[in-house]
């Protein structure tokens, strides 16, 4: 019940995910933009045109880094930026 409550509320085209680990470099792991780029691809999004919105550091550095305008959503996680210094 609640799966069909939340097909008809927040429709969804489609879900990426990768399941590699940062050992494996692969181009679809955060920060990476791989699969930002793929889902542009597949569903002809506007990356110029859009917002990458997430919680920690590689969800913001991937969207800038596939051409999107970025949004950090500060819950307060621990975990290491390289790119800021503390």
């Amino acid at each position: 019940m609640q799966s069909t409550r939340l097909q008809r509320d927040l429709p969804l085209d489609a879900i990426y995910a990768c399941f590699h680990d940062d050992a494996d470099d692969c181009a679809c792991r955060k920060p990476k933009p791989g699969l930002l780029v793929n889902a542009a691809a597949d569903l002809g999004i506007d990356l110029a045109s859009s917002f990458m919105v997430g919680d920690r550091w590689r969800d913001t550095d991937a969207g800038l880094a596939a051409g999107c305008r970025a949004i950090f959503i500060d819950r307060d996680i621990t975990s290491a930026n390289p790119n800021v210094l503390r």
